[in-house]
């Protein structure tokens, strides 16, 4: 164990925040050609690699009173990496590995069939979020004589079904929701982009918007959460260690039925100022349990009161680009039980657009899901000729991808 990781370091209120706001473990999927490797000198590479860059990972959180106030240096940095057979990972449920990531908060599958190495990484936000897990998983990767993008048609084809059996085994749990996956050219969505002059993240949140009003029987306004990462994070070779979540930023957007849209709640640098604000008062407050309960609890209010709101409501979570194999499990958020579309998962993948939707069951009674996936295709050909959209008031950020 590197000595010069400290022994133990507070636990970072934004990492409270969204360990809260998004309570369900992860499941992200990358693979590459390798023959098997050997799982003791995979431990010893890992291990390096952790202390080296990902230096969180080697941390234990463990929860007291029902939340977590520190890091504690684990002992074993590669002890969540488990080299499984891939029936028996396939045999697990959904809850085993969501029991599985522990006081960890994640745990790291090798998988090696057929020439094919893939790691499934499970993971929760109180540790740090999609940008950092997935680079973990690409250097994971590359450490253990991977070659990136070196996969036969076979070989991509067991990938992909993988990933689709992750998502499968959580789609099992949560009845109340449907579950798509659509495929679109990345390169059609960059023009949309660009003609209607905003960030990719943004665009793809309004194309979607679009579309869910023009098949909606419901006239009603709708916010659209757009979860995004800082661009100028990840240009360190370090990753964060005191902050699992630097640099993820949550911007909403209100789109009216007119085709109108503009900010609401907090500019960026209001948010920015009030999280200061919140880790500074956080720092100082004697004690910091009561604090993280209030936490959980106006985390848990603000939830209960935007499923009663009488709009539609879009989640759009992009984590960005990516040429190599990949694949993230879609989660299913019971709060997302509504007469609201809910969450979209947004995924570049070599030359696709991915897009994972889980609308709930009881919203589809009325909105016409083959219709609204007609008109994807029909908006992406036509707005960046007719935008069907327009800013309330100029000069909107945003980012490029998500987290």
């Amino acid at each position: 164990m590197d000595s010069a990781l400290p022994l133990r370091l507070p636990m970072h209120p934004a990492d409270l925040f969204f360990g809260s706001a998004v309570p369900q473990v992860q499941s992200y999927l990358a693979a590459a050609a390798s023959p098997p490797p050997d799982l003791e000198a995979a431990r010893a590479q890992l291990g390096e690699l952790l202390q080296r860059r990902f230096p969180r990972l080697c941390y234990r959180l463990p929860r007291r009173l029902g939340t977590i106030s520190e890091l504690r240096l684990a002992e074993d940095p590669t002890e969540p990496v488990e080299q499984v057979e891939p029936a028996a990972f396939d045999a697990l449920e959904s809850g085993d590995l969501a029991r599985a990531v522990g006081d960890r908060h994640w745990r790291l599958y090798l998988l090696c069939e057929a020439g094919l190495v893939c790691l499934v990484l499970v993971f929760d936000h109180h540790l740090c979020h999609g940008s950092t897990a997935r680079a973990f998983l690409y250097q994971a990767l590359d450490t253990l004589g991977g070659q990136a993008g070196a996969l036969d048609e076979l070989q991509r084809e067991r990938f992909l079904q993988r990933g689709r059996q992750l998502t499968q085994r959580n789609h099992a749990e949560a009845p109340w929701a449907e579950h798509r996956e659509l495929v679109f050219p990345l390169v059609a969505a960059r023009r949309l982009a660009r003609a209607l002059a905003l960030p990719f993240t943004q665009g793809v949140g309004l194309w979607l918007g679009r579309s869910i009003l023009d098949v909606s029987p419901w006239d009603r306004e709708m916010e659209i959460q757009i979860f995004h990462m800082d661009p100028a994070h990840g240009a360190d070779e370090r990753h964060p260690l005191a902050v699992g979540n630097k640099g993820l930023q949550l911007q909403s957007l209100e789109l009216l039925p007119s085709g109108r849209f503009g900010p609401v709640g907090p500019s960026q640098r209001e948010r920015e100022q009030q999280a200061e604000g919140f880790v500074r008062l956080y720092e100082r407050y004697p004690v910091k349990t009561l604090l993280s309960w209030g936490m959980q609890a106006a985390v848990v209010a603000s939830k209960r009161a935007s499923r009663k709101q009488d709009r539609e409501k879009l989640v759009v979570n992009n984590l960005g680009p990516s040429q190599r194999p990949f694949h993230r499990g879609m989660f299913f958020d019971p709060f997302n039980d509504v007469e609201k579309f809910g969450l979209v998962f947004v995924d570049g993948v070599g030359d696709e657009l991915r897009l994972q939707l889980s609308p709930p069951r009881r919203y589809l009674q009325r909105f016409d899901l083959p219709a609204f996936e007609r008109q994807l295709e029909l908006n992406l050909e036509r707005m960046p000729r007719d935008p069907r959209v327009k800013p309330l008031t100029p000069g909107l950020e945003g980012s490029s991808s998500g987290g």
